[in-house]
């Protein structure tokens, strides 16, 4: 399983892509759709899905349509072609809306994430140089209807693959976006920047020497302090100690107060989520046996000081 995400319809139901094929036994070629007790939707139907290749992203449109995009490594979905995107409707069928439905990107699609102001458009990252004959290095923002919306320009973009993004939590219309490039538009930035609405780097982000290694997860801060959390592979920040977890200012600084103990060498932080419960708490999972000296096998949960819960 690579990716979830919530229905937001009410229902308690979710969506889950990956390499699998089924689903308790039923074909279901690297997506479906589950009900809250854990039993397939079967009115959400894939067909014969993602043949060698299943979901890696998936992002529910903001529209209130029902529909949901889809992204990963696939070139079919059902027997239709389509590049490595797709967006569904409600009962899993290709929304044709979504133009050109034989077009798309020229390599992976790892993260899709919405814009969140109602429109369906959404950012899309990976490790694409193109996106229907135009070329875009990692990152582009699409509207509802497949169409590259121009106001957002990263201009040359990013030398290597995206793998995180995440909508900035103070109403800018900010994001932050990761992965294992040095540079976005020609600018050094290790692994991590923040953009402004328009795809312009926001410069009161300041990474420094940024991450020495791969970034996967970025998680706003939800204590209304504009800080952000960061997961990977990485081993240090801007000189400093950071083992696979690091905290950053809002003005991309190390956040200090945040004394996490770290992973190991080699190990790997994949996904990070605030618990939201007014405790500042984050959870933390990954491809890690260790949190410090305590045995933790790939979750762990931690206090606002970095500490285990």
């Amino acid at each position: 399983v690579d990716a979830v995400a919530v229905a937001e319809d009410g229902t308690g139901d979710v969506y889950v892509g990956g390499a699998f094929t089924s689903y308790r036994g039923v074909s279901s070629p690297g997506l479906v759709r589950l009900n809250a007790d854990g039993s397939i939707d079967a009115a959400f139907d894939v067909g014969s899905g993602m043949p060698g290749g299943g979901a890696s992203a998936i992002a529910v449109a903001d529209d209130g349509s029902g529909d949901v995009y889809v992204g990963g490594g696939f070139t079919l979905y059902n027997g239709a072609p389509v590049l490595r995107i797709v967006r569904l409707n409600a009962d899993g069928s290709v929304d044709t809306s979504f133009a050109p439905p034989n077009g798309g990107f020229d390599k992976s699609v790892s993260v899709i994430v919405g814009v969140g102001d109602g429109s369906g458009r959404v950012y899309v990252g990976g490790s694409f140089t193109s996106y229907n004959g135009v070329t875009v290095m990692g990152l582009v923002r699409l509207r509802s209807d497949g169409s590259i919306d121009s106001a957002f320009d990263v201009g040359s973009g990013f030398d290597k693959a995206v793998k995180a993004i995440a909508v900035a939590g103070d109403g800018s219309g900010d994001i932050y976006v990761a992965g294992d490039f040095t540079t976005c538009n020609g600018t050094s930035v290790n692994r991590i920047v923040r953009l402004d609405a328009d795809g312009s780097i926001d410069t009161g982000f300041s990474v420094g020497g940024g991450f020495d290694d791969f970034v996967f997860a970025i998680a706003p801060a939800t204590d209304g302090s504009g800080d952000v959390y960061v997961g990977g592979r990485f081993g240090s920040y801007d000189g400093a100690s950071a083992k696979g977890i690091a905290r950053l200012n809002a003005d991309g600084s190390l956040d200090t107060g945040f004394a996490a103990v770290g992973f190991d060498d080699d190990d790997q932080v994949d996904a990070i989520l605030p618990v939201g419960d007014g405790s500042g708490d984050v959870y933390v999972a990954g491809r890690f046996a260790a949190y410090g000296t305590s045995t933790v096998d790939h979750v762990v949960r931690l206090n606002p000081d970095g500490s285990r819960d």
